[in-house]
């Protein structure tokens, strides 16, 4: 009897940490979700190369089911004259119809692989592994401490065209990769 009285407290506490750990996560994404809609906001592309569809600006998604779900919030928004439009991609392959792309959850060297097939591309890669603009990213968001970290690797950003203004850098801290 005494065992069972031990056993259940830790399972309970053990299930309320996980919940609590589980609904932190769900609520980092809506927010990773927000701030990209202000990049594709704040940033202008090369003359032509917004889109082929003049109407809309492509956000290609990389990442689980809570990833996809959290984007889905930003899904049909105004981006000034244009509509962002959200793209789910499970495939690593059509890339170049994206002007944003949002990259979470892939292993390091896919990662790797991935921003080097789009690295000549006028994509603005968006991404939330600590070694993401070391990879070759543009933006990284991160939650450190509760608190949303926006890094941007902005000469990069530059040499692909992107001209992401300042008003939003302002918000950022600039690493030159």
């Amino acid at each position: 009897m005494t065992p069972f009285r031990i056993i259940v407290p830790l399972m309970l506490s053990a299930c309320v940490f996980v919940m609590t750990a589980r609904s932190e996560n769900v609520e980092e994404y809506p927010v990773k979700a927000g701030l990209s809609l202000n990049f594709a906001r704040f940033t202008k592309w090369p003359n032509g190369q917004s889109d082929a569809d003049a109407s809309n600006i492509k956000m290609c998604v990389i990442g689980n089911n809570i990833v996809q779900e959290a984007f889905t919030l930003v899904d049909n928004k105004p981006v000034g004259d244009k509509t962002l439009t959200v793209v789910n991609s499970s495939r690593l392959h059509d890339l170049e119809r994206c002007q944003l792309l949002f990259v979470t959850g892939l292993e390091k060297n896919k990662t790797i692989q991935l921003l080097a097939e789009v690295h000549k591309l006028p994509i603005l890669t968006i991404g939330d592994e600590i070694d993401f603009l070391k990879s070759g990213g543009l933006v990284c968001l991160q939650l450190i401490d509760g608190k949303m970290e926006i890094k941007v690797n902005h000469s990069a950003s530059v040499q692909k065209g992107l001209d992401i203004s300042s008003r939003l850098l302002q918000h950022a801290t600039i690493e030159n990769q």
